[in-house]
């Protein structure tokens, strides 16, 4: 006489958590470095000490960001707004570039220019809100419409 394996509701949790445990740490994940990257595009946790070797489009953004390349190798994306501010891409050619860590304005030669987090980036950290949002309803909804078997009697249910 063999015996049969039986699943009882703790084997069958054991799975489904460890999946809701990975969908949450996948959304945190992608809401961390979408929030870390906008941060990032607003200059201000950068130091920065060199001179601007060039200024060029970012791809595929309209005209909402320039990318600065830096003599000291680095790249910056920067938005529309602290160019406007700036005075135009032609202001920043060849301009020296300075910033302490986690300051609020960058200096552009001798300007001060202040460093706002823009309408833009608003924007942009509410849709990855709503992706990470979006994404785990989505979970909920399909896990709720699979079908799973009843361990006691064998059959489907929904």
């Amino acid at each position: 006489m063999t015996k049969q394996r039986t699943t009882g509701p703790t084997s069958e949790r054991a799975p489904r958590s460890a999946t809701a445990w990975v969908a949450v740490m996948t959304g945190l994940v992608v809401l961390g470095a979408g929030l870390i990257s906008v941060v990032r595009w607003t200059l201000i946790p950068a130091a920065i000490d060199s001179r601007v070797e060039s200024t060029s489009w970012v791809d595929s953004t309209t005209g909402h960001l320039r990318t600065l390349k830096l003599t000291d190798g680095r790249s910056l994306v920067v938005g529309r707004e602290l160019l406007e501010r700036a005075g135009g891409p032609p202001a920043f050619d060849g301009a020296t570039i300075r910033k302490a860590r986690w300051e609020r304005s960058v200096h552009i030669d001798n300007t001060e220019i202040p460093l706002p987090v823009t309408a833009d980036m608003w924007r942009t950290v509410a849709a990855i809100v709503f992706l990470v949002a979006f994404g785990w309803w989505l979970r909920t909804r399909i896990r709720l419409g699979t079908p799973t078997v009843d361990p006691g009697s064998g059959r489907h249910t929904t």
